[in-house]
């Protein structure tokens, strides 16, 4: 079975690829509406970047797993 649980992030919960892109998409959403204050939508920016460096650092993580799978494919050929 998958575990799709990620290693512990800066808040030290831990959080699934999935739920980080659903907290992408909210933050998103509320910077599009708009309505808010230019404090808030800083804010809200700033969790959305950290939020997506987080992403692609798991993104690399599965990309550098897949690649070493392949890689003793290929040697056990």
């Amino acid at each position: 079975m998958v575990n799709k649980q990620t290693e512990n992030n800066d808040e030290g919960t831990s959080e699934s690829f999935e739920d980080l892109m659903q907290q992408l998409e909210t933050i998103t959403t509320k910077l599009e509406q708009g309505g808010i204050d230019l404090d808030t939508s800083i804010t809200l920016y700033e969790q959305g970047i950290t939020i997506a460096k987080h992403c692609q650092e798991l993104l690399n993580k599965a990309e550098n797993k897949i690649q070493d799978l392949h890689q003793q494919l290929d040697q056990d050929s």
